[in-house]
């Protein structure tokens, strides 16, 4: 728990079948660090929302969710649902459905593959329909992202929605000095690191 809030953590996995003719097996693109590695397979997209347990020394994953998140679509159709989502679209929905049933808010843990539009979309859409905040999200930022600061008020004519375009990246020159320190443990071992925060429009 941190401040009270449990974390989830939230992921995919393709897994590899061998029958190409078994329901919800599709080709699927293997990603790797290494482009020549890089390659199809057929086999099921999964999609998995677990909670962890333990303490600083050690942490386990206990899962609470795993579901086929592509190759369904045909389906669902039959059974009347024409509304095809993608994998990050039904990750963010089956972890508010998790927060929902926990009657909690959670921090999600996601790698930044899930930093997207569509993602954050539809958290503010269950949010609105909740009628409250259910997810802190906690990612990490892609190497080019791009964010505003609120709009200046008062200004004449139409309100602006954005103000000040920033570029994340430059963030760590411009504000070095307001780096703070902070004692966190990884791995078992007491390592120190810098963090900075502010607050952007995505």
């Amino acid at each position: 728990m941190v401040d009270n809030m449990p974390i989830l953590v939230g992921d995919g996995v393709k897994q590899g079948k061998e029958g190409k003719r078994m329901p919800c097996v599709k080709r699927l693109h293997q990603e790797s660090d290494t482009v020549s590695k890089a390659t199809y397979i057929f086999g099921h997209m999964f999609g998995a929302i677990g909670i962890l347990v333990g303490n600083t020394q050690k942490l386990f994953c206990v899962p609470l969710s795993m579901r086929i998140h592509d190759g369904d679509k045909q389906i669902k159709k039959w059974c009347g649902n024409d509304n095809s989502e993608s994998h990050i679209v039904r990750t963010i929905r089956e972890a508010c459905t998790v927060v929902k049933i926990l009657e909690r808010k959670s921090i999600l843990l996601l790698d930044r593959y899930y930093l997207s539009v569509p993602a954050l979309a539809t958290l503010l859409d269950e949010e609105t329909q909740a009628g409250k905040v259910l997810l802190s999200i906690v990612m990490r930022a892609k190497r080019n992202p791009v964010a505003y600061l609120d709009p200046i008020k008062n200004q004449r004519g139409r309100p602006r929605k954005k103000g000040e375009k920033i570029k994340v990246r430059e963030l760590f020159d411009k504000c070095l000095h307001e780096f703070k320190e902070a004692t966190v443990t990884l791995y078992g071992k007491e390592e120190t690191l810098k963090y900075y925060c502010c607050d952007l429009l995505w």
